[in-house]
Parts: C-alpha cells; structure tokens; sequence
C-alpha cells in the first residue's frame, strides 16, 4: 500500500494514513512515531515534620498525566501521625496553581491514605507541589510521598 506522504515536511511533522500508523518527519526520513506509555513516578520526601502550610517542588522533566484520585500514589512515614493530615498535590505554572489532588493520612498508620482528587496534566517545566496541612499534626515526621503518573 503506498501513502501519499506530505512533499515539503517541516521536522517534527506528523503523517497518520487512513489504516496506518503515525509517522513523523525526522529529517531527511519519514519514521514511525513511537508510542511510549511509561511510569512517570514523582518522589518527594519531607524530612522531620513539615512546617505548617510548606510546599514542596519539583520541576517535571517530561510531560505526564497524573490520573484521577492519585491512582497508583504511595505514602510511608517513619512516625506515624496522631491525626489525619491533609497534604495538597498541586500542579504549578507560572504562578498559577491548580490543585491535582490530597493525600488524608490515615491516623496511627505508616502506610495508608486515602487519595481523592481529579487529577491533571504535566507539561515540561510545570512544577509539581505537595503543599503541608494548615495545622501541624503532633508527631508525624519524615514522609515519603511518590505521586505516580503516565509519561505522555
């Protein structure tokens, strides 16, 4: 079957014929376009108790989806909290944030939180933030949170 490619690409153009896959223009050849859906694993740890309202960063490399509820997301503490904290995951561009969802620590566990949250997606440079209850919970210290998403 021949496709009628486009005659005067410019890079990164893409060509998807009827019944074929994707292509895109790598000068000077025509190459499959890779379909990738990778773990995008986002790992943030909080040592000591964090601070009351702190926000914690980074900057995302990739672009990614995080998926609704936090799907997949990860919490540990080595101390356990006393109450049920509440900690924001929030998506920052250009000093807009737009919240993704919240992790409710489960008191007297290590492990369990509830995620609740519509989740979002991530361009590169966006920064994604978990931002500290407003109150500080009387022991929960030294948190690992890993928010994980779809690389897109």
């Amino acid at each position: 079957m021949a496709f009628n490619f486009p005659e005067t690409p410019s890079e990164n153009t893409e060509y998807t014929p009827a019944g074929g896959p994707t292509y895109v223009y790598k000068s000077p050849v025509w190459m499959v376009k890779a379909i990738i859906t990778a773990p995008a694993p986002f790992a943030f740890f909080i040592s000591g108790k964090p601070a009351v309202g702190a926000k914690y960063s980074i900057v995302t490399p990739f672009t990614a989806t995080i998926p609704a509820s936090l799907a997949g997301s990860r919490f540990f503490t080595s101390t356990v909290s006393t109450g049920a904290p509440v900690f924001t995951v929030n998506r920052v561009v250009g000093g807009t944030t737009t919240a993704f969802g919240t992790f409710t620590i489960t008191a007297g566990s290590a492990t369990v939180a509830t995620l609740a949250g519509s989740g979002g997606s991530l361009a590169v440079g966006d920064a994604l933030q978990i931002v500290a209850p407003g109150t500080q919970d009387a022991t929960l210290a030294d948190i690992s949170f890993t928010v994980l998403g779809t690389r897109t």
